[in-house]
């Protein structure tokens, strides 16, 4: 469940100034009413879910262009919808965020969390819609099964009988995102290995034997492609993630006099905890305004986050305690206290406020389970940003809203400053201001429709008088 440098928005904005030259277009557009018709006239397809006022999708709009005119000749389908106006699909289509980048082959349905460059889509693109899986012969195993410098390659070993566990097998390989993927039919290749079986090959260990061939093929992948620490590389993330092993993500300043000893006491952690607990580590100047989406404040360092497992089966996120002191010879004992569930939480909040009198409710990082995540009533929140011009011009706006609905014990209108507080990054918080309707025992709703009072005011009392009609134009 994880997200461009100044360089790239440079370029981008380049190419958008070129690209407004231009008058014709290989992006397909698709409405409600040609949903169906185009993506069975075009079985294999990527389609971009955005919203017109979306500051992401401006930014891809020119990589998406260049995108679609490469693949204006080929038998892949680049396509786009405005959930603004069809919001049948974005509801169908379960769209939370913008952009929303789904790759659709068949049956198949993949959604895109890479780098929303062309380049990068198309390498994606043309690996999802080639075969799953690269079938070797004697010519090329051996160069396959050596190519483990910068990621572990997998490969399956099948004879004609092995039809039930190939179906596993390309399921795998069909959605999985950074490893080479190879499959070995001849059994003269075969060595020691007894079909069906799996291999994972990797540079930090002997390759790995996977003897039973199932649905939970991914998750073992994920675990013996993986070390117990190794330094980040975002490309590999998915796979932590995948991994039934929880993991941590330790960022420090890279240019520390004590670089040395940090990752030396780090390595101790690893050892504590290997084979229950993985590492991952990187600079705080790169990453750490990533780690602040996920709870930590992203101002202080050396610091940790676990993503884990939590009771109910469901991909949690830990910080580590920033009230405490890090001492990161001590971190295995932490580590083991998110394996038994007794990790004390931390997200990042400014103070609870000493009153909340105002009509606008203000909700912060410690009360946003209370009065959203647990909520007793229906809510309308603002995730806002203090420098954002947008939000700024609509703050009378929302306050006369809140003031509209005060003595309305149905809902609650608030606000959180999404910069300054833990907003659960499954959210989608992709610009500012994002409105996110919370009802009492049902799923968010992205509110998308006019920002005067009288469509807030409109939104508002259809939920509350449960009109259906108004009810499924809005929900997205």
């Amino acid at each position: 469940m994880w997200k461009a440098s100044s360089l790239f928005v440079v370029v981008a904005v380049f190419v958008a100034v070129f690209a407004a030259q231009a008058t014709a277009s290989d992006v397909v557009v698709i409405t409600d009413d040609t949903w169906e018709q185009v993506l069975s006239e075009n079985p294999v397809a990527l389609v971009e879910f955005y919203a017109p006022w979306c500051g992401h999708c401006k930014t891809l709009a020119p990589e998406y262009e260049i995108l679609a005119t490469e693949f204006k000749d080929e038998d892949v389908l680049i396509a786009k919808v405005d959930c603004t106006e069809n919001e049948a699909i974005a509801q169908a289509q379960g769209v939370r965020g913008f952009p929303t980048l789904k790759f659709f082959k068949g049956d198949a349905v993949f959604e895109y969390q890479g780098e929303r460059t062309a380049a990068a889509l198309s390498a994606w693109i043309r690996k999802r819609s080639g075969p799953p899986a690269v079938t070797l012969t004697s010519e090329t195993f051996e160069e396959f099964t050596a190519a483990v410098e910068s990621n572990p390659v997998v490969v399956g070993f099948f004879g004609d009988e092995h039809a039930e566990e190939l179906v596993h097998f390309n399921k795998f390989a069909e959605a999985e995102e950074t490893l080479a993927v190879g499959v070995v039919t001849d059994s003269a290749l075969f060595g020691e290995v007894t079909a069906p079986a799996v291999k994972v090959f990797r540079s930090f260990a002997d390759a790995a034997l996977i003897e039973t061939v199932n649905e939970e093929l991914a998750n073992h992948v994920a675990s013996y492609s993986l070390p117990d620490l190794t330094e980040l590389d975002p490309s590999a993330f998915p796979r932590y993630i995948a991994a039934p092993q929880p993991f941590a993500l330790f960022a420090f300043p890279y240019d520390s006099e004590d670089k040395d000893a940090i990752l030396a006491d780090l390595e101790q952690a690893a050892k504590e905890t290997s084979g229950t607990f993985r590492w991952v580590y990187g600079d705080s100047a790169q990453f750490g305004s990533a780690l602040a989406r996920f709870g930590a404040s992203g101002e202080v360092f050396p610091t940790a986050l676990a993503w884990y497992t939590d009771a109910k089966g469901e991909i949690a996120v830990v910080a580590f305690n920033e009230e405490d002191t890090l001492v990161v010879s001590e971190l295995g004992r932490w580590a083991k206290s998110v394996i038994d569930g007794t990790v004390k939480p931390f997200r990042k909040s400014e103070a609870i406020p000493e009153s909340n009198d105002e009509a606008v409710k203000v909700i912060v990082g410690k009360t946003f389970d209370e009065l959203v995540t647990n909520r007793q009533t229906n809510i309308l929140v603002e995730f806002y940003a203090p420098w954002c011009g947008h939000c700024k011009s609509l703050a009378p706006i929302y306050d006369e809203l809140a003031e509209a609905f005060a003595g309305n014990d149905q809902v609650i209108i608030a606000k959180i400053d999404a910069t300054a507080n833990y907003v659960p990054p499954e959210l989608g918080i992709a610009g500012f201001p994002t409105l996110i309707w919370f009802p009492v025992g049902g799923e968010p709703v992205n509110y998308s429709e006019g920002r005067d009072l009288d469509s807030f005011k409109s939104f508002i009392e259809a939920r509350l008088s449960g009109s259906t009609a108004h009810a499924e134009k809005d929900e997205l």
